[in-house]
Order: C-alpha cells, then structure tokens, then sequence
C-alpha cells in the first residue's frame, strides 16, 4: 500500500514538473501587471501597430478520391500591417488607463498630440517550428522544442517630437514530447504573450506620463 502510494507521488511529481516545462518564458525588462492610475497628464493619444515575422497560413485540402493531399503554404496577410488582435488590446488598456485613443494610419505623421508607434517582430526557430508544424499535419505527436522571440519597439512623439524610444522583448521556449500534451497547452504561450502586451502598453503610458511631466508639458 505504501509502494503505490510512494508510485502515485512520484508520478503525480514528474508529471508537475513535466507540464510546467512545457512552456518558459522570460521577460526584458520584467513588468509588472498593476493597472495604470488615470493622469491628467495624459488623455489623449493616437497610436499605429504593425507586426512582422508571423509565420505561414498552412491548410490541407483533400481530394475526393482521398488519394491526395494538397497542402497550400502562403504568408500571413498581417505581416508588414497592423493587426487587429494589437489594435484592440492596446485600445483596451488605454481606457482603462482613461486615456481616449485612436488608430491612426498617418503613422510619425500625425501632427498635433502625442503619438505612439509599436512595432511588434516575432522570430522562431526552423526546425523547431518544423516539428510542430509535422505535428499538426500529422495529427500526432512529434518530440520538438521550439524557441520563439517577440520584440516589440515603441517609439512615443508629441507633435512630431521624439520624446523615447523603448525596445521589450518576450522569449518563450516551449517543449513537445508528452502524449496529447499539445492538445491541452495549445494557446498557452499565445496567452502569456497577450498579458505581456497589455504590460508593454501599460509601460509606455508610464513612461509618457514620466517624459511630460520631465519636460513640464502637464497641467497642474
């Protein structure tokens, strides 16, 4: 009785130190996830994301004999473009902050007020990327280990003045070896990359609030 009980904790041990493995990220610099005050020092901004490095759109399509799969690779429409996913978060988080914003496709050129550009570059690792993707394609599971690096670049302007620019960057490395592990874990690393995000906005707004009140552009 003991023997299995001992069995259990081990398993129970190994199988905990296996699921928190499957996925690692590290953070530079590290944020912290405390909402941002309303100031009113800030309550206005125009902003533009664009995003580079996705990877491709694959999809199957399988004849009617079932003899023959065609498989079509073409790049993801987003990359070199703004991206929705982007837009939407960054605007959440600005009313949370009560600041009003705006999606401005201008970019830099955007005359009056203070403008933020993100840009947001992803890189991953080909062969690991390779493993996961035979792994969807497969429907299986192919041991692999995949290392991906999110940048994101955020230059801040106030009438077409530089007031900083600030690079973060997000690596998640993340292992697929265990049966059926992926179908659990699928999304997990997309998630704490999401809250990363929302940090990195929060962040920018910070240091806007701190650069204005150095340059003593707020109203007391």
């Amino acid at each position: 009785m003991k023997a299995s009980i001992n069995a259990i904790l081990i398993v129970g041990l190994l199988t905990c130190v296996s699921f928190n493995c499957l996925y690692y990220h590290t953070l530079d610099p590290v944020l912290s996830r405390n909402n941002v005050e309303p100031s009113s020092c800030l309550s206005v901004v125009a902003f533009k994301t664009l995003i580079n490095g996705l990877p491709p759109d694959i999809n199957t399509e399988q004849s009617a004999d079932g003899k023959r799969t065609n498989i079509k690779v073409t790049e993801d429409k987003y990359n070199g473009q703004s991206h929705p996913v982007l837009d939407v978060m960054a605007k959440e988080v600005f009313n949370e902050s009560g600041i009003l914003s705006s999606n401005d496709k201008q970019g830099t050129e955007v005359q009056k007020g203070v403008f933020i550009q993100i840009n947001n570059k992803i890189s991953y690792s080909a062969l690991g990327y390779a493993g996961r993707l035979l792994s969807t394609m497969t429907l299986s599971i192919l041991p692999s280990r995949l290392t991906a690096l999110e940048s994101f670049d955020v230059s801040a302007f106030e009438d077409q003045k530089l007031l900083f620019r600030k690079t973060y960057l997000h690596e998640v490395r993340s292992w697929l070896w265990l049966p059926l592990v992926f179908f659990f874990w699928a999304g997990d690393d997309q998630k704490e990359g999401q809250y990363y995000y929302r940090d990195v906005v929060k962040d920018v707004i910070s240091n806007i609030i701190a650069k204005r009140k150095e340059l003593k552009k707020c109203t007391k």
